[in-house]
């Protein structure tokens, strides 16, 4: 600016009050010394001297300058200037100042900090008097002294804090009515409100990180409603916010003014991550860890903190999603990021929180149509692709509009369409790890849980026998439809009703081939081992076998929800009612295809690798016992086949039908949620306010199929061959055969045949005919064996289709409250929920006899003695849990908290709710009996949370640096292993006989039992609990703080990073065998909680200048454990890490809009097509033993490398 600009700044600063913003260049000018009226040398400094000075002509007059002088630094000069005149200065951002009383006044940085105390009558020198006109106070200039009554009546303030260039609301920013020790904080649109403000006049503050400090002078009188809003940003520039520094603003705001410790996530930052679904994002948080979809390898689920997803609670709009089943864990990869306003993680709960979750509670909210301003309108479009190419692609379609009809009345849609057709590979190790057995040991069955692998140090790789291939191919579609209407009532009532849906229509088809060979086992010298003989594993036989399932899955989540907050004096209500619907269908279709058993295994397999050793028998019969596979250069395995069994492989007339099946399912779940919450607010200096609220949740869970008893879909149709019948691959559809030479993966060459993905109903239809035999002709048509049980009874018809029914009704209250002493919150209260739930699904006993052949005891036997029904199971569980937080806040800028909270899981309908079963086998040499029962009585799992937590957040410029420390004492978690029981055989014999006692009295030797039989009892149960303990750090920072010799272009970087340590310690129950062969359930000490991750970490390094912006993030996830076992060969899914990278450039009009975004992305980035992820295998770690071994099991690719590009643009 090149001229003199004399601003009189309204409603934006004390509203009404004539206030000057003076601002020019620098002019050289000598020093002058002359009395002056006050405001007269202030305006003439201000404008010599290029800065902006904010004023009340009231304070500054009839006083007379001490000095005019204008050299030097501007905060000398104002100081000589303000000399002797009772006055002082704040600074509350470079070059702006503002004259305040000298005795009185706080400076900018101590808002918070500042007396939490007042008296009950105290003299205050006022320079503005705010008096009841309506929406806005009218400011009157006065200097008359008056008192603050603590007594009186209260008044109520309330406002809204806007971004003054964009007009969005702040979430997050922290309000000071000073003078009278009050705080409170901005919703997610910008409001607060003081309930119970003191009589009085004040200096009522808003500190918002990243913005201008803005205080007010207002007055309440006895019962005043007075409303002050508050538009925050520079006031003299026009200011272009690009996406990703404003949202990191308004999270880190939210989080520093939370009463608990959470994570915030806004949507522009999810869009800084290379990721379109909630799930992708969320792994970069601290504290998360993610699980990868088996087959697609993308992200679906989430931990926090070492709990898995069933221990987490999910909420859309503050509506919780459901799972279908049983399954209580939320999918969200098809939740797309476009219509999300952010994403909060609760890791410490209040009593108004879900408890039901130790892991957290995960808050998703979308934006309302007050959000975007009067008229929006956003289209964008994106598309990604392996680098590789030959792994499929994506495309993208976004487009949201909105639109205010009113001031307080706005409407929006979104609509966000994603097409996937994806190609992956898996390769399965097939192997036996325990090739060579113990001396004296014929059967790994019966081993004594005192050895522990490797049994021999010699003898330290598996057998490995061949491998699975999968090929996949993914069609599917996500569809989000979100319409929501927003309408703000008076200054009273604000009410939301969103309406949100979520679909993905998906095909997959997977084709198999299993190129394996068969094995036996005898004894045998082991030159390993000196020539000991011991019983060991080789290879006798090839037998690959090739499959084909094909299914089509359709997931529907719909939500309603309408939530409102109505404010009455000093209370406040929030209500709210939702509707969550969740179904999914399910539709699949396989066929498997076996060759004939080929013994000629020495001219099968290669001779120049063949290992073989000498039978221990007369005729010294050599056997392979090694050899047959070999491995490429990324692991991939490979037959090490001679010509003639590379040519059986994949010899399309090797291969004959031997099963394909047809079977279907639908889950339906349905939640109606009814919420109440009051809060009332006291006019107390300690005492801030009490909640009291409550919830009714109903639920019902309809399956098709028997969720209860087994996760598998009940095949419908099925056709099975007759033996002796063989119908040929080639005679059914000889063009769906074809060799894969697995080049896309870097394994050219491997001569691996596969069914072509697709095909599966072809073979259903091309053997449709194949089940009857036509009298007229020579031939015997009938091959097949065809059932048809879709509309069969599931009490009379063995493998019908069972349908299941879960409720779940949900009762919870809480009480809560706040008290504030000094720098000091207290939040803290208590919360109790009452579940009951029940579960109805068919109950089958199952006996195996001592009969040639695959014999049971026929259907129709249980069925007479009425062992066959459906059964009805039952559980209540109360859980009360109690919640103190504790916040100091010494600074605006820092935070410390401490928690102690009670979290819970409660168990898992199956675990409550299953139909009791009984399994019997009465042969000899495998004589056992089985009760799988749920357990109605199992408690839920509590844990005590423990948290410390310490944030410093950088105020310029929005950055954090943040410490937490955790742990978590759980108790009574659930094992579900096969376990012997505690009780006698004795006494599990006779519940056995008890319960099958209808069947003894038709036939007794359907219930004798050998003398040898082993009892098992499958029940879930408590457990002991166990420890979950680590921190958290983070650092988000811009680097505008180095040395200014540095280039200036430095100060455009920020660092974000934080790193995650979990160590969790449990015990673990598993069924073994003592050393004198007697089955007895084992305890396994101090064992990592499954799934749990000890080493998360993510480091990104990100720029911005400008319109343009760039960032690197690289993720860390460390190893955690599937399973384990009493010989050390522990289940493991191995650490893997990822790089990513983003780059957008914005062209953006003068106001904002119209905007276009470009952007382009690498995700991946250290992967190779070639180059396997290794998703599981058997290994050590986790365990006890004194020998580290790994050995993968699954090897997947993903294509490696992808790259996306996109544009977007708003209007």
């Amino acid at each position: 600016m090149t001229s003199v600009k004399n601003r009189s700044l309204k409603s934006g600063l004390i509203c009404g009050a004539a206030l000057f913003v003076l601002a020019m260049p620098v002019y050289a000018q000598p020093s002058v010394t002359v009395q002056k009226d006050l405001s007269e040398v202030l305006n003439n400094f201000a404008t010599e001297s290029n800065v902006e000075i904010l004023f009340s002509p009231g304070l500054v007059k009839k006083r007379i300058a001490a000095e005019e002088s204008y050299t030097g630094q501007p905060r000398e000069s104002l100081s000589k200037i303000l000399s002797g005149t009772g006055l002082s200065f704040e600074e509350p951002s470079p070059d702006v100042f503002i004259i305040t009383e000298a005795a009185t006044q706080p400076t900018p940085r101590q808002t918070i900090k500042e007396s939490k105390t007042a008296t009950k009558s105290a003299t205050v020198t006022k320079s503005a008097q705010v008096q009841d006109g309506g929406a806005e106070p009218t400011v009157v200039s006065t200097d008359v002294p008056y008192r603050v009554d603590l007594e009186a009546t209260p008044g109520v303030i309330s406002g809204q804090v806007k971004d003054r260039i964009s007009g969005q609301s702040l979430a997050g920013a922290i309000v000071l009515l000073e003078g009278s020790g009050r705080t409170t904080s901005t919703d997610s649109r910008g409001f607060y409100r003081f309930a119970t403000a003191p009589v009085g006049e004040y200096k009522i503050s808003v500190n918002y990180l990243g913005s201008e400090f803005q205080a007010r002078q207002i007055a309440v009188q006895p019962g005043q409603a007075v409303t002050q809003n508050f538009s925050l940003g520079n006031a003299l520039e026009e200011l272009v916010v690009y996406g990703n520094r404003s949202s990191l603003q308004q999270a880190l705001n939210q989080q520093r003014s939370a009463s608990n410790s959470s994570t915030v996530v806004s949507s522009d930052l999810m869009g800084s991550f290379p990721a379109e679904t909630i799930s992708e994002a969320l792994r970069r948080v601290s504290g998360v860890t993610f699980t990868r979809d088996a087959e697609s390898g993308e992200g679906d689920r989430i931990s926090v903190r070492g709990f898995n997803s069933q221990a987490i609670n999910v909420q859309l709009n503050g509506i919780d999603l459901q799972g279908t089943g049983t399954d209580r864990s939320i999918d969200l990869s098809g939740f797309l990021t476009d219509n999300i306003k952010q994403v909060t993680i609760q890791k410490s709960l209040l009593p108004s929180q879900e408890a039901t979750g130790s892991g957290g509670l995960v808050e998703i909210e979308t934006r309302s149509g007050l959000d975007y301003g009067e008229k929006y309108f956003s289209v964008g479009l994106e598309r990604e692709q392996s680098f590789a190419g030959g792994f499929g692609d994506e495309f993208e379609i976004s487009g949201t509009g909105a639109y205010q009809l009113t001031d307080n009345f706005g409407v929006s849609a979104t609509v966000q369409y994603r097409d996937t057709n994806a190609q992956n590979y898996d390769l399965n190790t097939l192997q036996t790890i325990t090739p060579v057995l113990p001396a004296g040991f014929t059967s790994a069955f019966t081993l004594p849980e005192s050895f522990n692998y490797p049994f021999d140090a010699a003898i330290d790789q598996p057998l490995y026998t061949g491998g699975n291939y999968f090929s996949r191919v993914r069609d599917e579609s996500n569809l989000t439809m979100s319409l929501n209407f927003a309408y703000d009532w008076a200054d009273h009532t604000r009410l939301r009703l969103d309406l949100q849906n979520i679909e993905s229509d998906a095909e997959f088809s997977t084709s198999r081939t299993t190129a394996s060979y068969l094995t036996s086992a005898t004894d045998m010298p082991v030159p390993e081992l000196g020539d000991e003989v011991r019983r060991r594993t080789y290879i006798r036989a090839f037998r690959p076998t090739l499959g084909i399932a094909d299914t089509a899955e359709n997931l529907k989540n719909r939500t309603l929800s309408f939530r409102g907050e109505t404010d009455i004096d000093d209370w406040e209500f929030d209500y709210k009612f939702g509707i969550s619907k969740v179904e999914k269908d399910r539709l699949s279709i396989s066929s498997t295809f076996l060759s004939d058993i080929n013994s000629d295994i020495d001219n099968l397999v290669d001779p120049n690798f063949a290992i073989y050793t000498p039978d221990d028998n007369a005729a010294m019969t050599p056997r392979l016992v090694g050899g047959g596979v070999g491995f490429a250069s990324n692991g991939a395995p490979l037959l090490n086949l001679s010509s003639a069994g590379q040519s059986y492989l994949v010899d399309p007339a090797s291969y004959y039908m031997t099963f394909a099946s047809l079977a279907d399912a639908k889950d339906t779940t349905d939640s109606y949620v009814l919420e109440l919450d009051a809060r009332k607010y006291f006019n107390n200096s300690v005492l801030d306010y009490i909640e009291v609220g409550g919830k009714y949740d109903d639920r019902k869970r309809s399956n098709s199929d028997d969720v209860l008893s087994t996760t598998n879909l009940t095949n419908y149709q099925t056709y099975s061959r007759i033996i002796g019948r063989n119908t040929y691959l080639a005679d059914i559809n000889a063009n769906a055969f074809g060799i894969g030479d697995l080049s896309d993966i870097g394994v050219a060459g491997a001569g691996v045949p596969f069914i072509t993905p697709g095909t599966g109903s072809t073979f259903i239809d091309g053997i449709a005919n194949l089940i009857e035999d036509d009298p007229n002709t020579a031939e015997n048509e009938a091959r097949f064996t065809f059932t048809d049980r879709r509309d069969a009874s599931p009490i009379d018809v063995a493998g019908a289709q069972s349908p299941a029914l879960i409720t779940e009704k949900i009762f919870a209250g809480y009480v809560e409250s706040k008290a504030i002493v000094g720098d000091f919150e207290l939040v803290g209260g208590v919360r109790y929920q009452r579940e009951e739930r029940t579960g109805t699904a068919i109950s089958t006993p199952s006996i195996r006899l001592d009969e040639p052949g695959f014999s049971n005891v026929p259907r129709e036997t249980f069925i007479a003695a009425g062992l066959i029904d459906f059964v009805d199971t039952a559980s209540v569980q109360e859980t009360w849990t109690p919640s103190v937080i504790a916040n100091y806040r010494p600074s605006d800028e820092m935070v410390v908290r401490g928690a102690y909270f009670r979290s819970t899981v409660h168990p898992g309908i199956e675990k409550i709710a299953r139909p009791q079963t009984v399994l019997l086998d009465l042969r000899p040499d495998f004589a056992r009996a089985t009760i799988r029962e749920p357990n109605p009585n199992l408690d839920p799992s509590t844990t005590d949370n423990f948290d410390l937590d310490f944030s410093y957040y950088f105020q310029d410029n929005p950055g954090l640096i943040r410490l937490g420390v955790f742990y978590k004492k759980i108790s009574n978690n659930f094992t579900s292993t096969l376990l012997a029981d505690e009780a006698t055989g004795d006494d599990l014999r006779q519940r056995v006989l008890d319960i099958l006692s209808p069947l003894t009295a038709i036939d007794p030797a359907l219930t004798a039992l050998p003398e040898n039989a082993e009892y098992f009892l499958q029940q879930p149960r408590n457990g002991e609990g166990g420890d979950i303990y680590g921190f958290e750090a983070e650092l988000i920072r811009q680097l505008d703080f180095m040395p200014q010799s540095w280039p200036s272009f430095i100060e455009n970087f920020s660092v974000l990073g934080n790193v995650t340590y979990t160590k969790s310690s449990f015990n673990e129950l598993e069924s073994a065998r003592d050393d004198d062969g007697n089955i007895f359930t084992l305890t396994l000490e101090d064992r990592p909680m499954i799934g749990q991750s000890e080493w998360a970490g993510n480091a990104s390094l990100r720029y911005e200048d400008g319109p343009f912006s760039g960032s690197v993030i690289y993720t860390y996830q460390s190893a955690s454990a599937t399973s384990y076992d009493e010989f050390n060969l522990n289940g493991i899914t191995p650490e893997f890490d990822t790089l990513d990278l983003r780059l957008s450039y914005t062209l953006q009009a003068s106001g904002n809009r119209p905007m276009m975004v470009f952007f382009a992305e690498g995700d991946d980035l250290l992967t190779s097509a070639d180059e396997a992820d290794i998703r599981a295998g058997i290994g050590s770690q986790f365990g006890d033993g004194d020998v580290d071994y790994f050995f993968p099991t699954s090897r997947q690719f993903n294509g490696g490398r992808r790259f996306t590009v996109g544009a977007r643009m708003t209007f």
